[in-house]
């Protein structure tokens, strides 16, 4: 059985905060961002954003861009709405340095 390549198989927990925030909206298909704001003024919609597990403090990944996007959250995928999307603000992540 061959190992996996380490550089392929990242863990979401081995990705950090670059400090770089933005929309979801405006993330890059396979790049994965943390949530650090999710401004949404209607309660049952801020509840609906939340069941779906996207709530500040959460890591996804985009998957595919568009109307609606899917998005991995926390192992599930999930269609998003562009007019949601854009009330989330992320900060993007990269993989952190390993130390031995």
């Amino acid at each position: 059985m061959s190992q996996a390549n380490p550089s392929v198989n990242i863990s979401l927990n081995q990705l950090v905060p670059t400090g770089e925030k933005f929309s979801l909206c405006e993330l890059s298909t396979g790049q994965v961002g943390l949530i650090v704001e999710v401004n949404e003024p209607d309660q049952e919609q801020a509840d609906r954003l939340k069941a779906l597990g996207l709530c500040v403090g959460r890591r996804i990944e985009l998957l595919k861009a568009g109307n609606p996007m899917i998005l991995r959250v926390l192992g599930s995928r999930i269609g998003l709405a562009h007019r949601l999307a854009k009330r989330i603000t992320v900060d993007a992540c990269h993989q952190a340095q390993c130390c031995e």
